[in-house]
């Protein structure tokens, strides 16, 4: 099984980018704090980890549309996803993130933007951010 849940809070603006053929990629690091009580000392300690997730389709232009750093976002289903590619130095870099699955993300109330930040972008009329729906897109994996 390869699946990871998450509660956390976006460390920057979700980086919004389109393939060849129009379909968004939106991706961004999510703040997740472990905490728990040390057992010799009794003191609640706490550690953050910063894991990279992306998306693709009508589910990034929603992301990139009504998050922005800060916004607090839950991780219901996601993928552990491994890639490389050449840097500028010509150097192999690989890279581990999550994929999030369709419908795969809840909004919480922190920090989710009631409008726009690029309106072309969406068709939704709503005051609150639209739950992506079941697509059919092809993904380019």
């Amino acid at each position: 099984m390869n699946k990871y849940m998450a509660h956390g809070y976006l460390a920057a603006d979700p980086d919004i980018r389109y393939f060849s053929d129009g379909t968004a990629n939106t991706s961004f690091a999510l703040g997740v704090t472990k905490k728990w009580k040390d057992k010799e000392t009794q003191m609640i300690k706490e550690k953050t980890e910063w894991p990279r997730f992306f998306t693709t389709g009508k589910q990034a232009e929603i992301i990139a549309q009504y998050l922005k750093k800060g916004s607090e976002l839950i991780i219901t289903d996601s993928e552990l996803r491994q890639r490389s590619y050449n840097n500028k130095d010509g150097l192999k870099v690989y890279v581990s993130e999550f994929f999030i699955n369709m419908r795969g993300f809840e909004f919480c109330g922190k920090g989710v933007s009631n409008t726009a930040q690029q309106p072309h972008q969406s068709t939704s009329t709503a005051n609150e951010p639209p739950q992506p729906q079941a697509y059919d897109d092809d993904l380019p994996f």
